[in-house]
């Protein structure tokens, strides 16, 4: 499982990457992200199912607990670090593609 700390610094970085709407007076940026996040949440929990929507599993960070994905064939799971914790990734037996995409229509 993924744990908290890295859960929480994904959103955030999600987060930064957003426009939104600030309230008149919010009483900081952070809030008002996290409730504009929490609109989007509460949304998309009111959507019908995805049976398709299956999670990146390619790697997982054994520290943190990270999924990973885009391992080329060729790729040393060494080589490649944990975004969160900078822990060498562990590949996956048997990987798994990503449909996440496929959830909101763009």
């Amino acid at each position: 499982e993924t744990s908290r700390k890295a859960q929480d610094l994904t959103l955030v970085d999600t987060m930064l990457s957003w426009s939104v709407l600030i309230p008149p007076t919010p009483c900081c940026l952070y809030h008002a992200y996290v409730e504009a996040a929490n609109t989007r949440i509460t949304e998309m929990a009111r959507m019908r199912c995805v049976s398709t929507f299956e999670p990146i599993s390619e790697a997982q960070c054994p520290k943190c607990g990270l999924m990973g994905e885009d391992w080329g064939d060729t790729q040393d799971a060494l080589a490649s670090e944990c975004a969160i914790c900078a822990t060498s990734m562990k590949r996956s037996l048997e990987p798994k593609l990503s449909v996440a995409a496929s959830v909101v229509p763009l």
